[in-house]
Order: structure tokens, then sequence, then C-alpha cells
């Protein structure tokens, strides 16, 4: 299994719509999705179709499901190739004229993340990541990187990244901040709080070692929210888990209906008990 066609084709096809997403931000109409699940605007749309055809041009018996084409009921394959998109994953601070969004896409292969793409317009980055790990016969090697401004590239290794603070620099949402994560932040003791907008950019600030730990705070949270920083962060050496230390399922339903964390090793392990403290709290209270 050699991924290199795959990688090129997802990192040109995200640069396209990257480019594309950039020049409507001014411009689009935005509009809400029926199923009340926040905001869609003309860009996503468009950046969407640009990265279903390019890869079904290209990979014409594989399955692709994007947010924006997903159809209700569509079952996950447990086998087999599936590409998962996000083509605007920020929609909020895009629509406010932020920087905080990218345009996401994803590799599963067999129920694994096996390739991930980040493409963030504002600032021409690129994060990237090839997942072997787990096997014996791969045809590529596990990597991850970061292209900066367009050129100056950045390898990602945190398998060995040591937690020297007191505690965790944490990653939050920008755009959705919650109660729960406020209460569980401050158990945690973070040192440190990092706002950012989309998820696929706060787990890159992980795979980057600029952070140390991401709790996403909704259960809603789907499968192409989390396939290609996924892909990402494993390469990297990171972790992403359910807040119940089971690795993520990509497979069956297209939400994953749990809250995830993102990590360091390093802090997996020293955020392990105060996280389930925490949670357990957090639980007693709202029964209370």
């Amino acid at each position: 299994m050699n991924l290199k066609k795959e990688l090129s084709v997802a990192k040109e096809l995200a640069k396209e719509a990257g480019k594309v997403i950039l020049n409507l931000q001014n411009t689009t109409k935005v509009s809400f999705k029926a199923n009340g699940e926040g905001p869609v605007t003309e860009a996503d749309l468009e950046a969407d179709k640009i990265i279903y055809k390019g890869l079904k041009k290209v990979f014409q018996d594989d399955q692709i499901i994007t947010e924006e084409s997903y159809l209700t009921g569509t079952v996950i394959p447990k086998k087999g190739r599936l590409w998962l998109i996000d083509p605007i994953d920020g929609t909020s601070d895009y629509i406010r004229g932020g920087s905080d969004f990218a345009c996401m896409i994803g590799l599963i292969i067999d129920g694994i993340p096996r390739l991930g793409v980040i493409f963030q317009p504002k600032t021409n980055s690129l994060w990237w990541g090839l997942n072997a790990r787990g096997l014996s016969n791969a045809q590529f090697k596990t990597q991850a990187q970061k292209i900066a401004a367009g050129s100056e590239i950045i390898d990602l290794n945190i398998e060995n990244k040591e937690l020297k603070n007191q505690g965790p620099i944490v990653a939050v949402s920008k755009s959705h901040p919650t109660i729960f994560i406020d209460f569980v932040m401050h158990e945690l003791k973070a040192t440190k709080v990092i706002k950012k907008g989309s998820v696929g950019l706060k787990i890159a600030l992980i795979a980057e070692g600029k952070a140390d730990f991401y709790l996403i705070g909704t259960r809603k949270i789907k499968l192409w929210d989390t396939c290609a920083p996924a892909a990402i962060l494993l390469a990297a050496g990171g972790v992403i888990k359910t807040v119940f230390g089971e690795n993520l399922e990509f497979s069956n339903e297209v939400s994953h209906g749990v809250h995830i964390y993102a990590s360091t090793r390093s802090c997996e392990a020293f955020v392990k008990a105060p996280l389930e403290a925490a949670i357990a709290q957090w639980k007693k209270a709202k029964k209370g």
C-alpha cells in the first residue's frame, strides 16, 4: 500500500479549494443547514464540489463522504477506503472574517485514519500526515510535516515530548465555549489556554508541540472533523481518544457521539486521573 499519489492529490485539492474559499470570504452568502447543525456558506459548497470531483476523478472506486454532500442514513464501512472531507472547518470564524478556518481531507483505510491534510488558506500553511502505525507491510513510512507559509518544511514529531510545565498548555474552542470545558480545564490546572477556531487547527497545535491537550466540547463531533487531524496527530506521535480512553471508531455512524481528547503521550498520562475525576464531578453536579 503506497499512498504517495493519494497524498499528492489531497494536497493539491486542499490548496485549490482553499484558494476559492479565501477569495469568497468577504462576499459569500450564508444560510443555515436544515438539520440545525450550524451555518453553511456558498464557499463551503463550492470547495466541497472541487474536492469531491477531484478525488472521484482519480480514485473512482473509493467511497467519498463530504460534510455538505452527506446523506442521512449513510453507513460508514468498517473495511475498504473512505475519504472524509470538511471543506471549511471553522465556518463560524470564516464568516466573521477571521483566519481560524481550514480545508481538511482525510483517508480511512479499514477503519483507521491513514492520511490527513489540513490547509489554512489565510496563512498558506499546510499540515500532512501518513499514519502507518500498526501496519506490518506498509509501503509508506509514518511521517508528519507542516509546510509553513508555503515553503518552510517542519517535521512533526512529539512522540517523546515531555510535559515541562506544572500543568498542560490547553487548546480550547474560540467559537464554541462551554461550561463543561471550563470546568474540566480548571480541574486539570492548565498553565496556559490557547483559544482557536477549527478542530483541525487545534489538533495541529498539539502535533506541532505548541499545545499539550485539547478536549472537544461536544459529543456531536463528526468523522470528517477528526479524520484528517487524527491521521496527522497519530503520525506525529500523539494520541486521540474518547474521554474513556478508547480509540476512536471510524465506522457505522457519522457522529462519534462522545467527548474526545487529543494529547501528547506525556500529557495523556498526566491528565488521566484528574480528567476522570473532573468528568465524575461534572456528572454528579448535573444530576444534583
